[in-house]
């Protein structure tokens, strides 16, 4: 009789950093003001934290000073990324729907509402696929094998 034991490891629940935009960060004179920020912050958190001596817990001193002001520069400076789960052939005017249908949860209206979205999103997969298929057929047909397969990449490897 063999018995086959394996040992798991608990799952923390773990804090998830909070994710900023950093697409804000393409404005120039964002971009310089921000670096400003963080070269200020670090230079002061410097100052009262560290020594000039090259040992192991000076360094991880330098590390928490760092890392401290970025965070609180992002936290001042940058807005939080807003994150909305969307399937590439979703459009804009399915999400408008979907947040008004999450409004009347529990009504009439909320059914009404529901049979809506889901006719909009077979429709609007319905004519991403089209689309995608008609792509690569017409790449297939010009001879370009190598955009054919990249189409074919990207296409396979968005979820459907």
């Amino acid at each position: 009789m063999k018995i086959n034991i394996k040992l798991k490891i608990p799952r923390r629940k773990s804090t998830k950093a909070a994710k900023y935009d950093v697409s804000q960060l393409k404005n120039e004179e964002l971009q310089k003001k921000y670096a400003v920020e963080v070269r200020n912050r670090f230079d002061c958190l410097m100052l009262e934290n560290c020594t000039h001596e090259a040992n192991e817990e000076n360094v991880i001193n330098i590390w928490d000073s760092l890392k401290t002001a970025v965070t609180e520069t992002n936290e001042s400076m940058l807005p939080k990324a807003k994150r909305e789960r969307k399937q590439s052939w979703m459009k804009e005017e399915i999400l408008e729907l979907m947040r008004e249908r999450k409004k009347y949860k529990g009504t009439e209206k909320y059914k009404e509402l529901d049979r809506q979205v889901r006719k909009e999103c077979i429709e609007a997969k319905e004519d991403w696929l089209n689309y995608n298929c008609y792509l690569i057929e017409e790449l297939s047909k010009d001879n370009k094998p190598r955009q054919m397969y990249e189409e074919i990449k990207k296409f396979t490897s968005n979820k459907i």
